[in-house]
């Protein structure tokens, strides 16, 4: 599934506007959010493919969003990428931390941007390549289990790989020894 709608929040006028026209030549459906708040709203209402989040915002600011979006189950599959003028290494960490997928210090450059969007939907699609096959493979094993045959390729075993001997360890077990009980073996 490549991404189509993108929801852009940003509680800078111009910096919204740069965005949307930039997503909108390249044949993106925009959504615009222009608080925390409305973009918590909006990913659940219009249900984007994409989320470009600010962090300095009045209330709720871009970590505390991102934190609510990755985190809902309603919402939690919603990619965000952070677009923002907070450029240390510090915070990168922390809106990663959060839930971001990526994060992109202003001013954009339109052509990273639109790179990271066509990475994200490679992996998508890349992704949902991996999936199908998968599932096929445990539709026909459960179809094979629900027949009377029972000569079904899907249903053959495989042989076991044989188990291999626990290695001696150098701890043994102590009763009543604080927290955890396990003390090193005196040799």
């Amino acid at each position: 599934m490549a991404v189509q709608k993108i929801l852009v929040v940003d509680d800078s006028p111009t910096e919204r506007q740069f965005m949307v026209e930039m997503l909108a030549k390249k044949g993106y459906q925009v959504v615009i959010a222009d608080s925390g708040e409305d973009a918590i709203v909006k990913a659940k209402s219009e249900k984007p493919d994409l989320i470009l989040m600010d962090v300095v915002m009045p209330g709720i600011n871009g970590y505390q969003a991102t934190r609510a979006i990755t985190r809902d189950d309603a919402t939690k599959h919603i990619p965000v990428i952070m677009c923002t003028s907070k450029g240390a290494d510090t915070d990168k960490i922390w809106g990663m931390r959060q839930g971001a997928l990526d994060y992109v210090v202003k001013p954009v450059d339109p052509q990273q941007l639109l790179a990271k969007i066509a990475t994200l939907n490679q992996r998508r699609r890349t992704a949902h390549r991996v999936e199908r096959p998968r599932a096929r493979q445990w539709q026909s094993a459960s179809a094979c289990a629900s027949s009377s045959r029972t000569s079904c390729a899907a249903s053959a075993k495989r042989p076991r790989r044989p188990r291999r001997r626990p290695r001696a360890s150098a701890c043994r077990w102590v009763p009543k020894t604080g927290c955890s009980g396990w003390k090193r073996r005196a040799r």
